[in-house]
């Protein structure tokens, strides 16, 4: 039987994993040579963004973030001369930035 919630990842899980996209694409001049990494982070965004409840403005901004990852597009041989990949991402972390849950000062 298969099981649904295998490889779910919990809400921190999650948003370190967002975080680690966005840090790792700016150490790294050959990440955008790293085609899993935009897959498996799309696939986890749309997972959360599926089975979460999310108010209308977040669940845009996902939707919004979504939309930045898809137009880098999967094959980086085909924008090799194009640095508009750079701008997606850049947007997309902006996005990110603006809905990242802070963490609770309290905890620390």
């Amino acid at each position: 039987m298969f099981d649904e919630s295998a490889g779910k990842l919990s809400l921190e899980q999650f948003i370190a994993s967002i975080d680690s996209f966005f840090g790792l694409w700016r150490l790294d001049g050959k990440f955008r040579d790293n085609v899993m990494m935009y897959i498996v982070t799309q696939e986890r965004i749309r997972r959360f963004v599926d089975s979460a409840e999310l108010d209308a403005e977040v669940e845009a901004t996902f939707r919004a973030i979504l939309s930045q990852l898809e137009n880098i597009g999967p094959i980086p041989g085909a924008a090799t001369d194009d640095d508009a990949y750079v701008d997606h991402l850049v947007k997309a972390e902006q996005l990110w930035q603006k809905i990242r849950p802070q963490p609770d000062e309290k905890q620390e």
